[in-house]
């Protein structure tokens, strides 16, 4: 039997964890903050959300030309 291994640990490493605006995920926002720290990524880009550089960089995503390499996978183990 395959076993595929999900390490969420990795996946959130490097991550703020700040309160942040639930639909924007702009953590300096000072409006309609959200009471506990979160993760905010939508598939858009780090310029809009910041915890999309981490997340990608972890699953081995290139945000620059959307290739992915599973040498650079850190969640994803087989």
């Amino acid at each position: 039997m395959d076993t595929v291994v999900i390490r969420i640990d990795k996946l959130l490493d490097q991550l703020s964890f700040a309160p942040a605006m639930s639909s924007h995920g702009d953590h300096t926002a000072d409006t309609e903050m959200m009471d506990s720290p979160s993760v905010t990524c939508h598939s858009a880009s780090p310029e809009m959300q910041p915890d999309c550089a981490a997340i990608f960089q972890n699953l081995g995503l290139s945000t620059d030309d959307g290739s992915s390499s599973s040498d650079t996978n850190q969640v994803v183990q087989h």
